[in-house]
């Protein structure tokens, strides 16, 4: 006859196991498998994007598909001659969608009417095309558009798309450098300004862009910076 103590510990390691079986149980989340077969463009997806609305935006080699949680929607983007491969899709924080394809750059304003008549069986997106460039594509948080290719970087000016500004060259400094830059700021300007806030100044100082003879002005921005850790920056200048 098993004693008091070992009922307990039979019971405990039973309760234990009930417990790893339901944990395990309520892991398996409910995964389905989406394909052209349910309105998805194609099987071959390039890249996915969530936008601000909540509808989930699936680039394929064959379109451009728009869930909504239940639905696919594909669009054409471009005109019935455009290729049909999605490569990318960005939304900037004015809510401005950027489409990169196979044939190049489009804007789309969901503000307007978002979609046109078609000549194929599938909706067309009202989309702009602005350069046959295929930019890969990114957004800084001053809302500058960039673009980027094989060439080089670009600068997007979002008049609808129409101005590709080139960057020539772009200029970088290191921690040290910025350190000095901020103290320089303190001592002289009596500004506190984050190191971000002083890239302008330390390029400027250290000479990294050649600026002898123009006439430049350097934008000095933000305070955020923890005063404590001033004797540690201090001490490493």
């Amino acid at each position: 006859m098993r004693s008091p103590k070992s009922a307990l510990y039979f019971l405990t390691l039973v309760v234990l196991l009930l417990l790893a079986a339901i944990c395990i149980r309520a892991a398996r989340l409910p995964i389905r498998i989406y394909t052209s077969a349910d309105g998805l463009g194609s099987s071959f997806v390039n890249s996915l994007m969530r936008d601000s609305r909540g509808f989930l935006w699936i680039c394929t080699r064959d379109g451009l598909s728009r869930f909504d949680g239940a639905h696919f929607v594909t669009y054409q983007v471009g005109d019935k001659n455009a290729p049909p491969g999605i490569e990318s899709i960005l939304e900037t924080h004015q809510g401005i969608y950027w489409i990169t394809t196979t044939g190049g750059l489009y804007r789309f304003d969901p503000r307007v009417l978002p979609t046109t008549a078609s000549d194929s069986d599938r909706p067309r997106l009202n989309a702009g095309f602005v350069s046959d460039n295929r930019f890969t594509l990114f957004e800084d948080h001053a809302g500058n558009l960039w673009g980027g290719l094989n060439n080089g970087l670009y600068r997007i000016q979002d008049d609808y798309g129409k101005r590709l500004q080139y960057v020539s060259d772009m200029a970088t400094v290191d921690d040290p450098t910025l350190l000095r830059t901020m103290f320089y700021l303190w001592e002289r300007l009596k500004m506190v300004v984050e190191p971000t806030g002083a890239l302008g100044a330390a390029a400027a100082l250290e000479g990294t862009t050649p600026l002898r003879g123009a006439r430049v002005g350097v934008v000095l921005s933000g305070g955020n910076v923890d005063m404590t850790q001033a004797s540690q920056w201090a001490a490493t200048r």
